[in-house]
């Protein structure tokens, strides 16, 4: 249950970024869009996965017709609209916690 409801914020946000921007399609395009980004993320990319991410929005739209131009500036709105707070979050935490990068670095003693 939890999966589902999850899926279900992740591909509710992704249509809310899509009406945002003006670019109608059909649900269908969302789930679409959420299923090949979730293979797409599994190829080896940069951190945060850019590159990767606006590529596989640009095709998954363009199933529906979708403009090039206007799937890149949905994905790249998009993609750092959601990286950002998520990452200054995570480095809050971290903050918070005491740890530092050079911490995450080093292996335990053998």
């Amino acid at each position: 249950m939890g999966s589902f409801f999850l899926w279900s914020v992740n591909a509710a946000s992704l249509w809310l970024g899509l009406r945002a921007l003006h670019i109608d399609v059909p649900p269908e395009a969302v789930l679409l869009l959420q299923g090949l980004l979730a293979i797409g993320v599994a190829i080896p990319a940069a951190p945060g996965f850019f590159g990767v991410f606006e590529a596989v929005t640009i095709v998954a739209l363009g199933f529906y017709g979708v403009p090039k131009d206007h799937a890149i500036s949905y994905a790249i709105t998009y993609h750092i609209t959601t990286f950002i707070p998520i990452t200054l979050l995570g480095l809050q935490a971290l903050a918070r916690l005491g740890v530092r990068f050079r911490d995450l670095r080093e292996s335990p003693a053998s």
